[in-house]
């Protein structure tokens, strides 16, 4: 799946497509546009953290460390958002969360977990290069959500 979602990106970018441009339009995913096929990728990353919410919940209690960094590393998002034929590749744009929780509010809860998965390099590392920063923190090495309001500023 992870390939598809790459591969469906870059042909959109082939074709000239600012992918980014129509994330979180909230366009019928069964429409054949750009808008439509965009927003299909987003909601089949919407449905695979929502398929496994109750491991998602288990990260943001998790402790900071090994344990977590596997959990994170088990599940099927993370394992998405992560796959890549290329090392330098970063996480698929239709993964970007800030559209993706917008479009689907009922992740809003999962971000700061969900999160930890689109950085590359260690998910304990809360403000890893490339802007994937949390707007969550560490207390006592558990994660804890801001606000939502404060979670898209």
């Amino acid at each position: 799946v992870a390939q598809l979602v790459r591969l469906v990106e870059r042909e959109l970018e082939e074709a000239r497509v600012d992918v980014a441009h129509f994330l979180g339009t909230r366009a019928n995913a069964l429409e054949e546009t750009p808008a439509g096929v965009i927003s299909a990728l987003q909601l089949l990353w919407a449905e695979v953290a929502m398929a496994e919410e109750a491991s998602w919940r288990e990260v943001l209690d998790a402790h900071e460390g090994i344990s977590r960094d596997a959990l994170v590393s088990s599940l099927g998002f993370a394992r998405m958002a992560r796959w890549s034929e290329e090392e330098a590749e970063g996480a698929p744009k239709s993964a970007a969360l800030e559209p993706l929780c917008e479009a689907f509010p009922d992740l809003r809860p999962l971000a700061p977990a969900l999160r930890l998965s689109v950085c590359r390099g260690s998910s304990s590392a809360m403000q890893p290069p490339g802007g994937c920063g949390a707007q969550a923190a560490s207390v006592g090495n558990l994660l804890f959500a801001a606000p939502a309001a404060a979670a898209f500023r």
